[in-house]
């Protein structure tokens, strides 16, 4: 149950990836503390268990040898010692495990592109950015090729920009960093931002987009074409846009009536 507002908070649309990281870290050092004191928490885990069962819990069949699960028993081994070495331990070990595997990448692209942030560019140098615009370079590059200098005017003009707003006026997320970047006036800083606010934290809006295209795509419309298909997808997921009934009953009544309707 520790982790179930953290799964929730991750499927929301929207998430700014500085906070969630935080969050994160958060939950895994609070894995990390029990993993720590395992012997006092599994014992609360161990007293509820054998409060629903109504009964002590007991030892595993012990044999001789044994494929699929651990059946190392010490002689004066407890059920609770057995249990909190086989099962608890390894849960959390994974459980930590899988949060390092899945936002270390994250994290580190994060530490990287954070400092553009006007919270925290005033105590940022333009060196601290290399190894950022090293990976993202040529995607900012103009088409005569990558001009380090011309990022680093974009730099220094932003970090100025910033220097007399009192830090409580400064944009701490990538999102509001990005409305108030100029485009014309700090284009290279503005595509950075642009990257940073696309990095999803989770894979949950894509796979929303595919569940809807599954519901769409019937053998009743096996021949939508893929602009209808697109159309009926963008309606079906922004279901919140409001559509005016009048001007599509106006564009299927054209003239014209060779129009796809599926």
């Amino acid at each position: 149950m520790i982790t179930k507002q953290l799964s929730v908070s991750l499927q929301e649309v929207n998430k700014d990836l500085t906070k969630c990281l935080a969050e994160v870290e958060l939950q895994t050092n609070l894995l990390r503390k029990m993993r720590a004191e395992s012997n006092s928490g599994f014992a609360t885990v161990v007293h509820e268990a054998e409060t629903l069962l109504d009964e002590p819990l007991q030892l595993p069949r012990i044999c001789g040898r044994q494929r699929h699960r651990d059946s190392r028993v010490a002689t004066t081994e407890t059920a609770e010692e057995y249990y909190r070495r086989t099962l608890y331990i390894p849960f959390l070990d994974g459980i930590i495990a899988q949060f390092d595997e899945r936002f270390l990448a994250h994290k580190t692209t994060a530490l990287r592109l954070n400092a553009l942030l006007p919270a925290h560019i005033s105590d940022t140098s333009f060196d601290s950015l290399m190894e950022a615009l090293c990976m993202y370079l040529p995607v900012i590059a103009d088409d005569d090729g990558p001009d380090m200098d011309d990022v680093r005017t974009d730099f220094v003009r932003w970090q100025s920009l910033w220097q007399d707003v009192p830090a409580s006026e400064r944009p701490s997320n990538c999102l509001q960093a990005l409305a108030a970047c100029s485009k014309t006036f700090y284009p290279h800083i503005h595509v950075l931002l642009q990257i940073f606010a696309s990095l999803s934290v989770s894979t949950a809006t894509p796979e929303r987009t595919f569940s809807a295209m599954k519901i769409l795509k019937t053998y009743q419309r096996s021949r939508l074409t893929e602009e209808n298909m697109q159309g009926l997808s963008m309606a079906y997921i922004h279901k919140h846009i409001h559509i005016d009934i009048d001007k599509v009953i106006d564009h299927f009544a054209l003239k014209n009536r060779r129009l796809q309707l599926c």
